[in-house]
């Protein structure tokens, strides 16, 4: 369901952001914390057989805590946005 979503023309930009912001939160509380956004990450590299080493982390880090604007060690669906714009 997530694929057809996000692959369909008709569906806006802003919809397919909610469709990978929800894929994001793992848990379901409406907030992607730092182990949300790195696991992700670290699935991606594994899928396409590279390694995460620590110097991806540290800028996968980074990026997240510049989001996050209210440092709340989470990104709201706003701050979200903001980061992938």
């Amino acid at each position: 369901v997530f694929f057809k979503g996000i692959s369909r023309a008709e569906t806006s930009c802003e919809e397919k952001l909610r469709w990978i912001f929800f894929l994001y939160d793992t848990n379901e509380d409406r907030k992607i914390d730092e182990n949300e956004y790195l696991d992700l990450f670290r699935l991606i590299y594994r899928v396409h057989g590279l390694v995460f080493g620590a110097t991806h982390e540290e800028q996968i880090k980074e990026l997240f805590q510049h989001y996050d604007r209210d440092d709340d060690r989470r990104l709201s669906w706003k701050e979200f946005r903001h980061l992938c714009e």
